[in-house]
């Protein structure tokens, strides 16, 4: 299991802390990699520091938790958001759902078992699409694998992916798409 590695957004202090000292009794499972009270210190942390997990706060100052989140999601590496709300209206927090959040949970309602829970559930569902992520990479090398055996075997692609206007173009020459291939396997 991996430490999942957190950044904490939120304007109140107290809470911030609160949230720390949570984690801080699970070191060998999670790791607070920065505390920001702002949004736009939000931002910029989110690109240095690439955590795993947003603990995103809906009201903050320089930029609200709606447009942390619409930030967090043009990131290559996206984290998990776990919107934080002092409101106990679910329409309050639906833009951020929508934005990308994969849940919510009320700060007055907060206790050490339902932080845990809820990032254990996230901590399962980064585990599932990274291990899908790995297998369509799997599955996608060995597809070229095969096509390039084939080509090279028996000097066509598979039948169902036939290349007549590549193969037209070289002929009699079929190495070349042979180097073709495997310069496009190699990028």
């Amino acid at each position: 299991r991996a430490v999942l590695r957190i950044l904490i957004a939120d304007d109140d202090l107290l809470f911030q802390n609160r949230l720390t000292a949570i984690l801080n009794q699970h070191p060998e499972r999670y790791q607070v990699s920065a505390q920001v009270n702002d949004g736009q210190t939000a931002m910029r942390r989110l690109e240095e520091l690439s955590p795993d997990v947003l603990l995103l706060d809906m009201e903050m100052p320089r930029a609200s938790g709606v447009q942390v989140a619409r930030f967090a999601g043009q990131l290559k590496r996206k984290p998990s958001i776990l919107a934080l709300s002092n409101y106990d209206s679910y329409e309050y927090v639906r833009p951020l759902l929508r934005m990308g959040a994969v849940d919510y949970l009320l700060k007055h309602e907060l206790s050490p078992s339902l932080l845990l829970e809820k990032l254990e559930g996230i901590a399962q569902q980064r585990q599932k699409e990274q291990q899908l992520s790995r297998q369509s990479m799997e599955m996608s090398l060995m597809s070229r694998r095969n096509f390039l055996h084939r080509l090279l075997e028996e000097g066509q692609g598979p039948p169902e992916a036939p290349l007549p206007a590549v193969w037209e173009e070289f002929q009699p020459g079929p190495h070349a798409v042979v180097c073709m291939q495997l310069v496009n396997f190699l990028l």
